[in-house]
């Protein structure tokens, strides 16, 4: 807001999906101004997107994958005009899972289509505790069996997070749309040519709901 108002403010560029706060400052802006407290009109926020995930469509070069990606393609090296084609559909498909995530039934889906022998084991160990509980055995029979479920249930719900983790940052890739070490990661892919088109192709908008 400070750089933007008044005569002595000027429109303020961003990157697509920079700075996540912007709509709370139009909200702040909106009720400064509603009390006559801003000291003049505020320029717009513009935003630059340049599309290089898109662009590595284009390009032959082979990339390393950090973990998370490399899990989704199954190998850690790949084309990069792999990514480019591949990364929304990934990204789609990971936000419809922690969207299923967010219930029992749909995390209990996943793990048995993903993990089903530690789903098994740990049904089988459950369902013989419950049968050995209508006989009232001894204490320590019970507590046998929940030794043997307690740490295949650890397990169960560590790679259940895991996969969490893996689909909250897919689901975020097109953050590096426009953020990241744009002039290396292009002059290496590239070269000079590829920066100079990105660059020059960018999308140049204002942000909506000023």
């Amino acid at each position: 807001i400070q750089a933007r108002v008044g005569a002595g403010g000027r429109p303020l560029a961003l990157p697509y999906r920079g700075s996540p706060y912007v709509p709370a400052a139009h909200r702040l802006a909106a009720e400064l101004a509603k009390e006559g407290l801003l000291p003049g009109p505020l320029h717009p926020i513009i935003r630059v997107r340049l599309r290089f995930l898109d662009r590595l469509r284009t390009i032959a070069e082979p990339i390393r994958l950090p973990e998370y990606l490399a899990a989704a393609f199954g190998q850690d090296e790949i084309p990069a005009a792999e990514l480019g084609g591949n990364y929304a559909d990934l990204a789609a498909e990971a936000a419809a899972r922690l969207e299923s995530f967010r219930t029992e039934a749909g995390r209990r889906k996943w793990q048995c289509e993903n993990l089903p022998d530690l789903v098994g084991g740990i049904d089988d160990l459950d369902s013989r505790r419950r049968k050995l509980a209508e006989s009232a055995p001894p204490p320590e029979e019970i507590r046998g069996l929940w030794k043997q479920i307690k740490p295949l249930q650890i397990d169960l719900l560590g790679r259940t997070v895991d996969q969490i983790a893996r689909d909250w940052q897919v689901r975020e890739l097109d953050f590096w749309d426009s953020r990241g070490a744009i002039l290396p990661w292009s002059i290496a892919l590239g070269g000079q040519r590829f920066y100079d088109d990105l660059i020059g192709s960018a999308d140049i908008y204002e942000e909506a709901g000023q």
